[in-house]
Protein backbone atom coordinates (compact mmCIF):
# COMPACT_ATOMS: atom_id res chain seq x y z
CA UNK A 1 0.00 0.00 0.00
CA UNK A 2 1.03 3.38 -0.55
CA UNK A 3 -0.03 7.29 0.69
CA UNK A 4 -1.57 9.08 -2.62
CA UNK A 5 -1.01 12.78 -3.53
CA UNK A 6 -4.53 13.02 -2.62
CA UNK A 7 -4.08 12.95 1.09
CA UNK A 8 -3.29 10.13 3.80
CA UNK A 9 -5.25 7.55 2.07
CA UNK A 10 -4.21 3.93 1.61
CA UNK A 11 -4.04 2.55 -2.10
CA UNK A 12 -2.68 -0.69 -3.59
CA UNK A 13 1.05 -0.34 -4.95
CA UNK A 14 -1.17 -1.83 -8.54
CA UNK A 15 -2.88 1.68 -8.36
CA UNK A 16 -0.47 3.98 -7.47
CA UNK A 17 2.91 2.74 -7.70
CA UNK A 18 5.50 3.72 -5.06
CA UNK A 19 8.34 6.55 -5.66
CA UNK A 20 12.09 5.93 -4.91
CA UNK A 21 11.71 9.06 -1.96
CA UNK A 22 9.05 7.16 -0.27
CA UNK A 23 9.39 6.10 3.36
CA UNK A 24 8.91 2.09 3.54
CA UNK A 25 7.01 0.82 6.92
CA UNK A 26 6.85 -2.71 7.54
CA UNK A 27 3.56 -3.50 9.14
CA UNK A 28 3.06 -7.34 9.69
CA UNK A 29 3.91 -9.10 6.26
CA UNK A 30 3.27 -5.65 4.48
CA UNK A 31 5.10 -2.89 3.44
CA UNK A 32 3.41 0.61 3.52
CA UNK A 33 5.17 3.39 1.69
CA UNK A 34 4.66 7.07 2.71
CA UNK A 35 5.56 10.13 0.59
CA UNK A 36 8.36 11.95 2.49
CA UNK A 37 5.97 15.13 2.16
CA UNK A 38 3.48 13.26 4.11
CA UNK A 39 5.42 11.54 6.95
CA UNK A 40 5.36 14.33 9.33
CA UNK A 41 1.69 15.06 9.25
CA UNK A 42 0.77 10.92 9.71
CA UNK A 43 0.68 10.02 13.46
CA UNK A 44 -0.88 6.79 12.80
CA UNK A 45 -1.85 3.98 10.25
CA UNK A 46 -5.18 2.58 10.25
CA UNK A 47 -7.74 0.96 8.44
CA UNK A 48 -9.49 4.14 7.81
CA UNK A 49 -7.11 4.90 5.48
CA UNK A 50 -8.47 2.72 3.07
CA UNK A 51 -11.22 4.06 0.91
CA UNK A 52 -14.87 2.16 1.14
CA UNK A 53 -14.33 0.39 -2.07
CA UNK A 54 -11.00 -0.90 -1.51
CA UNK A 55 -12.10 -1.94 2.34
CA UNK A 56 -11.66 -6.18 0.91
CA UNK A 57 -7.67 -5.70 0.60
Amino acid sequence: MSTSCSGPILLPVSVKPPKATDLQVSIGDYTVYISKYQARYIDSIHRGMIPIFYEDF
